[in-house]
């Protein structure tokens, strides 16, 4: 059975990482060569994101045949909803959070499993906006976002 394991553990120094990567391999390398089927769990979709990580563990322990690795994107931007004031520093916005959960598995049977199980909220790709933006024009979106080395 297979084990959950952060990614912040190998960072950390928590998991010895030469335990899952060859020696001379860095923790990015190892995971996009020896775990390089991945899934994609936008943060809205998840609902209790503590009930959602056991129930991933759980999966992980008793179902999956293959190892793990869960990280986290960070994708947040800010989204303009007064877009033509007088002045600019009176632009008003809100602060969106988007981020992603990526799912490294280290074997294919367990990716499929695990769509199989989850269709309803895995993703196939990362998006830049959330859910809640996407059916703006491009010509919106040009106006309205800005990611945060703007700000």
């Amino acid at each position: 059975m297979g084990k959950l394991i952060p990614i912040h553990y190998f960072h950390n120094g928590i998991v010895d990482k030469n335990l899952y990567f060859p020696y001379n391999m860095s923790i990015n390398d190892g995971i996009a060569e020896l775990y390089k089927y991945r899934s994609y769990i936008h943060f809205y979709d998840i609902g209790d994101e503590n009930l959602w990580k056991i129930s991933l563990r759980k999966y992980v322990e008793r179902q999956a045949t293959g190892d793990l690795i869960l990280s986290k994107t960070n994708n947040n931007y800010f989204w303009f909803y007064n877009i033509e004031p007088e002045y600019d520093y009176q632009k008003k916005y809100y602060y969106i959070e988007n981020y992603y959960y990526v799912l490294n598995f280290e074997l294919e049977e367990d990716l499929i499993q695990f769509i199989l199980i989850n269709s309803d909220i895995v993703s196939s790709e990362i998006h830049k906006l959330h859910p809640d933006h996407r059916n703006f024009t491009t010509e919106e979106i040009e106006k309205r976002y800005r990611t945060r080395q703007y700000y």
